[in-house]
């Protein structure tokens, strides 16, 4: 009976010693880097909070998507101007004590490197590789930061609008060592724009191989995606004509080609990963959509830190 009551005041204490350490903080505002105000919730006026005493996680991931092409950073204009802008970069965070850089690399079907696979993306257009390789200065500053590198990589996507009315007319200005450069392998989207076709065998290899050309030149932590989705709008009723020998809906067949292009790429770098020793991860970040809103109230969480307002 007695060491009944002792296990019992023992668990007694331990719970409220849990909760008494998990709450040993208060809530604060999340002041801004650059101390003009305070960080808010996307589209709203709601301010972020965080603990007021931060406990370093060696396991967190602490990230910051940075893109050139949404205006986060400028482009490459020399190297001195360049260095400077990343280095702003990474005072930030620094400061907020982010551990991983998940950064653009490939936005229109082109690179922020010299490629056997893909042309120069127009906001590098002014780098000489041969004298300074942005790509990987920005990978050794991360490492000497202890902040991984992310290779943040759209697959699909080849022009976002104003796509000539034949595709043929747009293949015709894409260099023949780029998959881009048949129209075979194009669809149109509703937003008049172009993606590859993921319904190719041979889009999905060059895709395969332009990350492996990535991992193979530098030493980057991961390989991630956004949109590697079929877009809105698209007409790939020849390619299904071609490829869907099992019959499948037009909505799985969708999937799996997906699932083909994916699973390949994971299947070829834990190859690579196995080869070499290296740990290079993969992952993919779909948009958020509930977060997609204009909302002035405050954000509601239960017990669990579930979100209930806004849905």
């Amino acid at each position: 009976m007695k060491k009944a009551i002792i296990l019992f005041l023992a668990v007694i204490i331990g719970i409220f010693l849990a909760d008494a350490t998990v709450k040993a903080y208060e809530l604060v505002d999340l002041e801004r880097a650059d101390g003009n105000g305070y960080v808010t919730h996307l589209w709203t006026y709601v301010p972020v909070q965080i603990p007021d005493v931060y406990e370093d996680q060696e396991t967190d991931f602490r990230g910051v998507w940075i893109s050139t092409m949404t205006g986060d950073i400028a482009g490459f204009e020399s190297i001195s101007q360049y260095m400077e802008e990343i280095n702003s970069v990474f005072e930030i965070m620094e400061y907020f004590n982010l551990n991983v850089m998940v950064f653009l690399i490939r936005i229109y079907n082109d690179a922020f490197y010299e490629s056997e696979y893909n042309k120069r993306s127009g906001y590098y257009s002014k780098a000489d590789y041969s004298l300074f390789d942005p790509l990987e200065w920005i990978i050794d500053e991360c490492h000497q930061r202890g902040i991984e590198f992310h290779a943040w990589m759209n697959p699909y996507r080849v022009i976002s609008s104003g796509a000539p009315a034949n595709l043929a007319d747009y293949a015709a200005t894409e260099p023949s060592y780029n998959i881009a450069s048949n129209p075979e392998y194009l669809l149109k989207t509703g937003a008049n724009g172009i993606i590859l076709n993921p319904g190719e065998p041979a889009v999905r290899e060059f895709l395969v191989n332009t990350c492996l050309e990535v991992v193979e030149k530098y030493d980057v932590d991961a390989i991630h995606f956004d949109d590697f989705f079929y877009a809105d709008g698209v007409d790939d009723s020849v390619t299904r004509a071609k490829y869907n020998t099992e019959g499948l809906s037009l909505e799985d067949f969708r999937r799996r080609q997906v699932d083909l292009f994916i699973e390949e790429l994971s299947s070829e770098l834990r190859a690579f990963n196995a080869r070499t020793g290296r740990t290079v991860q993969f992952g993919i970040s779909p948009l958020g959509i509930y977060n997609n809103g204009w909302y002035t109230e405050e954000y509601i969480y239960d017990d669990n830190g579930n979100l209930i307002w806004p849905r």
